[in-house]
């Protein structure tokens, strides 16, 4: 499981496809034989950074109980007159492809932003003739100017 937290993780960067170059190590652990069946527990926390917000992601695997991978979305800064930043819970379930693909997903859609749609402006001139032009094609002038 370790391995494939690593490598999901790898999947996130380009060019030398190094994630520690990348990523934030906050907890890396394998215990072994935690108990008197020789259970294993691993727990891994890195943080991602964008210009904007960090990424903490958290995953538990321990022999004989469910995993977890999780998510959490933080902003870097606070909002003017906030002493404290920003955050939201992202995707979170077993530790399995399918909920990495979904943080993954949340990660991207977080640091969308939305596009601004260009006005198309007139000239002047077009613009000032324009409630003329209305008025011209208006039924009641129509009506009036047959008469």
């Amino acid at each position: 499981m370790r391995d494939q937290f690593y490598v999901w993780l790898k999947s996130l960067v380009r060019y030398d496809n190094d994630p520690n170059n990348y990523l934030e190590w906050k907890i890396d652990q394998l215990k072994e034989n935690i108990n008197d069946d020789g259970d294993s527990e691993y727990i891994g926390l890195v943080i991602l950074y964008t210009r904007t917000h960090s990424y903490s992601i958290k995953a538990r695997i321990q022999t004989g109980q469910p995993s977890y991978l999780g998510c959490i979305a933080s902003a870097r800064k606070p909002l003017a007159g906030e002493a404290h930043t920003r955050g939201n819970d992202l995707a979170d379930g077993y530790f399995t492809q399918d909920t990495w693909n979904r943080i993954v997903a949340d990660i991207l859609s977080y640091e969308l932003v939305k596009v601004v749609k260009s006005v198309r402006r007139q000239d002047p001139i077009t613009a000032a003739l324009a409630p003329m032009v209305d008025m011209l094609k208006d039924e009641k002038y129509q009506g009036r100017k047959k008469s």
